[in-house]
């Protein structure tokens, strides 16, 4: 070993020694004299034990980003005490001034709307905000933590609307694969037509050119901060001399300064941006995000290490980190190759133009797998609403399969994971986001390459001027699927690819995959026999 225990850097009990590849990762990422780290870490790796061990050796006031709240509770649950603290948006926390009713009662009253509704963003004091305000408390809580976790939104934003948190020395991006979206996401601009007329008396143009809107917004942000000056020198005004602010005065600037945030983005644009206008509303959006990146996530933090099971060098290219400013780390899976096969199986090309002909022989080899598999429980990758109906009509074994829309995918998933075998879960939205370990799902089958949708005018931009962005897409989401069911060492899942895209698609860009999912790819012409049963169905105890 290259470190002492992990409990010894101060790390909780439960992480109670290093995994194959982490302490090589620790070390590796304080040695180096650049500024970004990307560390691939397969699935068990054990990233945020590597992150934390990072910061707390390194000496450095660290910030760990995650793709969603739930991640950030995860994190805060390991390492809370270990001085961790966690910050969010207003939304996650009751405003102590605001009755349920929205009346304005003042401090003390109990809670029934979150603060992102308080009365201070309409020009309202509240006592509560220097000392007993419930988000503002965290913030100032978090602007002296030596290790903060967020995620991607809140950050961003913060940094884009404040001060933000204070200087940090550490950058962590978590599930890192997913940071150039989140990026892109912040700078999205949604302008409806109701607004920008009751607000500030104009109309949205009609035309697509982001020059054009830029032209526009220049203007109508111009006029808009005039507006608004002088909405704050009354509400100043009335406040200074002790008067009773008017509550219309006071929407009337909140729903002013809001607007106006949105249409100085659009102002500012930087880059090539898409507009999509649609009946009454219009949305705007870099194709991408990189002329972004440094000031509005890195911020000038001198090392940035982003981590995840899927980051590749392409990941970086999209940030606009140049690869003489980077270190690539990849590791190992520690999962045994047999217990993890990916799988081609030849079948049709699946695409627009495919017959009915092929439609049903695409569904007779899925039954095919699933036949073999009657003792334990599967999941299909759909990637579509469509193709996942196709499975539910032509299927032999619709008898024994669940699907979920929208609506109804947690209710949906926790009755697949009730469920004996045999039971097969059919959805086009589990790539992500989704643990299903051991005897809750033994195989899986991608019944598609997920190319993105081109139908958007953002994604057809970008895959217009970069002929890699889709394969590079499809290839993160199949990875990720597969992913779902193999959770530890202990655990397997096999894979089967049954789209004749795959062929030229692997050959093209398996570059865009972990070396240690490149391993787990073969062919058969045949239906391969499925594993062995597990005999063990106990989740393994979690250590570092």
């Amino acid at each position: 070993m290259l470190l002492p225990s992990p409990i010894f850097l101060g790390l909780p009990e439960k992480f109670n020694g290093w995994r194959p590849g982490q302490d090589a990762a620790v070390v590796a990422a304080l040695d180096s004299s650049k500024r970004f780290i990307a560390i691939n870490a397969p699935t068990g790796f054990g990233k945020t034990p590597t992150n934390f061990a990072i910061a707390t050796l390194g000496g450095f006031r660290a910030a760990f980003l995650t793709a969603s709240k739930g991640l950030q509770s995860q994190l805060l649950a390991d390492f809370g005490s270990c001085g961790l603290v966690d910050i969010r948006g207003q939304n996650n926390y009751p405003c102590r001034a605001l009755g349920p009713d929205g009346i304005y009662y003042g401090q003390g009253i109990a809670p029934g709307v979150n603060c992102d509704a308080g009365p201070c963003h309409v020009g309202r004091s509240c006592s509560a905000r220097n000392s007993g305000c419930y988000y503002f408390d965290a913030v100032q809580l978090a602007k002296q933590a030596q290790y903060v976790t967020t995620n991607y939104s809140y950050w961003i934003a913060q940094h884009r609307y404040s001060d933000g948190l204070g200087k940090f020395d550490l950058l962590v991006l978590d599930e890192a694969h997913d940071a150039p979206d989140e990026l892109a996401q912040s700078l999205k601009v949604d302008l409806s037509e109701y607004d920008v007329a009751t607000i500030l008396g104009r109309n949205l143009p009609h035309y697509e050119d982001s020059d054009a809107w830029r032209s526009w917004a220049t203007l109508a942000a111009q006029d808009g901060q005039l507006r608004l000056d002088k909405l704050e020198a009354l509400i100043k005004y009335a406040r200074d001399n002790g008067q009773e602010l008017d509550h219309a005065t006071l929407r009337e600037a909140h729903a002013l300064k809001n607007l106006l945030k949105r249409i100085q983005v659009v102002a500012q644009m930087q880059g090539h941006w898409v507009v999509e206008r649609r009946l009454r509303s219009a949305s705007i959006a870099p194709v991408w995000p990189i002329p972004y990146a440094e000031q509005r996530l890195f911020l000038g933090i001198k090392k940035v290490v982003l981590v995840s099971a899927t980051v590749k060098e392409k990941t970086l290219e999209l940030l606009g980190v140049q690869q003489k400013d980077f270190e690539f780390l990849e590791y190992p899976s520690t999962f045994p190759l047999e217990r993890r096969p990916v799988v081609h199986i030849p079948s049709v090309r699946c695409n627009h133009t495919w017959s009915e002909i092929e439609q049903r022989t695409w569904v007779r080899r899925i039954d095919q797998i699933i036949s073999k598999r009657l003792d334990r429980k599967g999941i299909i990758h759909t990637t579509s609403y469509e193709r996942r109906n196709l499975v539910l009509t032509w299927s032999e074994h619709r008898r024994i399969m669940l699907f979920n829309d929208t609506a109804n995918i947690r209710t949906t998933v926790e009755e697949f994971r009730q469920a004996s075998p045999p039971s097969v879960l059919v959805s086009p939205s589990m790539v992500t986001g989704w643990d299903l370990p051991f005897d809750e799902c033994e195989y899986a089958i991608i019944g598609k390459i997920p190319f993105p949708d081109t139908r958007s005018p953002i994604t057809k931009a970008r895959t217009t001027e970069d002929a890699s962005y889709g394969p590079y897409l499809a290839m993160q989401a199949i990875v990720q699927a597969s992913g779902r069911g193999m959770r530890s060492a202990g655990d397997q899942c096999e894979v089967f690819v049954v789209d004749d895209q795959w062929r030229w698609f692997w050959k093209k860009f398996k570059r865009f995959a972990p070396r240690w999912f490149q391993e787990a790819v073969s062919y058969s012409l045949t239906i391969p026999d499925p594993l062995p049963k597990l005999k063990s169905t106990t989740k393994e105890t979690s250590h570092a």
